[in-house]
Parts: structure tokens; sequence; C-alpha cells
């Protein structure tokens, strides 16, 4: 019986064994299952992280572009200030530039008629001064002749008094 026994305490040892290799090899799938769910999990995890992570770049790219064109746009927009305010600028000068220029025609037509009325004076006046230089020119040979002829008068009175002295003492 001694072999019997020993039979059977080594048959419940191959079942103990047997049931210990059967728990590790359901442990074993169980670690292999969890292991296999890890794997997944992590895979899904790192395809959204992709995912994430394209999201994030193409978010960036969009940003930059956006930024791109509002910087673009704020360039356009203020060179067309500039420009706009270049053409204000210029069209004021011109405006300012063709009021000078009326301002100067109005001047120098006001000059031309304020010379052209001293020329008038001065014509005038040089014709006054002609006609009293004339008149004076009439007076003095009047004077003249007047002197001539009071002359030749008081000669000739001097000259008759001595031939009517002359007659009347004798």
């Amino acid at each position: 019986m001694s072999q019997l026994s020993g039979i059977q305490s080594e048959i419940e040892l191959r079942k103990e064994e047997l049931k210990r290799l059967h728990d590790i090899e359901a442990s074993a799938d169980a670690l292999e299952k969890l292991v296999v769910a890890q794997r997944l999990r992590k895979e899904s995890f790192e395809s959204l992280m992709e995912r994430e992570r394209n999201r994030w770049e193409e978010e960036k790219a969009r940003h930059l572009q956006e930024e791109r064109e509002y910087l673009e746009n704020l360039g356009i927009q203020r060179q067309r200030q500039e420009d706009e305010y270049k053409r204000s600028l210029a069209a004021d000068q011109e405006k300012a530039r063709q009021q000078l220029d009326e301002d100067l025609r109005a001047l120098r037509e006001e000059n031309r008629l304020k010379l052209e009325a001293l020329e008038k004076d001065y014509a005038q006046r040089e014709l006054i001064l002609k006609e009293k230089e004339s008149e004076c020119i009439q007076l003095v040979q009047e004077l003249e002749q007047f002197i001539s002829r009071l002359a030749n008068h008081t000669r000739s009175r001097t000259v008759i008094p001595t031939v009517s002295a002359g007659p009347g003492s004798e």
C-alpha cells in the first residue's frame, strides 16, 4: 500500500501541480488579455494623441495663416490710408496752390489797375503842367509884348512931351 499511497500522493501532487499550472495558465491568459487590452488602450491613446497633435498642428497652422492674413490686411489698410493721406495732402496742396495763384492773379490785376490809374493821373498832371507851361509861355510872351508896347509907348511919350514941350514953350 505504500506503493499505492505513494502513487496517490504522486497523483495528488500532480493534480495540485496541474491545478497550479491551470491557475498559472488562467493567470497567464488573464494577463495576456490585460496586456492586449492595455496595448489596445495604448494604441487608442496614441491614436488619440496623434489626432490631437494633428489637430493642434492644423490649429497652429490656421492661426499662423490668420495672423499672416491679418498682418497682410493691416499692411494693405495702412498702405491705403497712407495713399489716401498722400492724395488728400496733394489735393490740399493743389487747392492751396490754386488759391495762391488766384490771389497772385488778383494782386497783379489790382497792381495793374493801380499802375494804369497812376499812369493816367501822371498823364493828366503832365497835360495840366504842359497846359500851365503853355499858359506861362503865353503869359510871358504877352508880358514881353506888353513890356515891349509899354516901352514903345513910354518912348513915344517921352519923345512927345519933349516935342510938345518944345512947341508950347515957343
